[in-house]
């Protein structure tokens, strides 16, 4: 929580959202441009975060791969780094409890994937 107040974050929030038109996106992201799910070519993964003394909620969403990768093409380099530096608390924390790296994104896509 120190971590974010430090950033400016008041509050911050990682959610899939399946089943949900992602209108923000011009491509079809199934067969059906109607569901966001982990079966598809792509699926996204949604960050919410909202700056202290602001109410404005700003929502940034990466895309994956089949594969559990990041799909680069689709996110942007900037939304990228942003996520990263909102979550370096979390695979701080995550990479404190083991002696391997931890790649976060891995462990998001195992979360979520996993859930699904």
């Amino acid at each position: 929580m120190q971590y974010w107040k430090a950033q400016n974050v008041s509050s911050l929030r990682i959610f899939y959202n399946g089943l949900s038109n992602l209108s923000t996106f011009s491509h079809v992201v199934s067969d059906n441009p109607d569901y966001n799910t982990p079966a598809a070519n792509q699926w996204f993964l949604s960050l919410t975060h909202t700056l202290l003394n602001e109410t404005d909620e700003k929502v940034i969403n990466i895309a994956f791969l089949p594969d559990g990768s990041i799909d680069f093409n689709t996110t942007s380099a900037n939304d990228l780094g942003l996520v990263n530096n909102l979550l370096q608390s979390l695979s701080d924390f995550a990479a404190s409890r083991t002696a391997e790296v931890v790649d976060i994104w891995k462990v998001l896509n195992a979360l979520f994937v996993g859930s699904y």
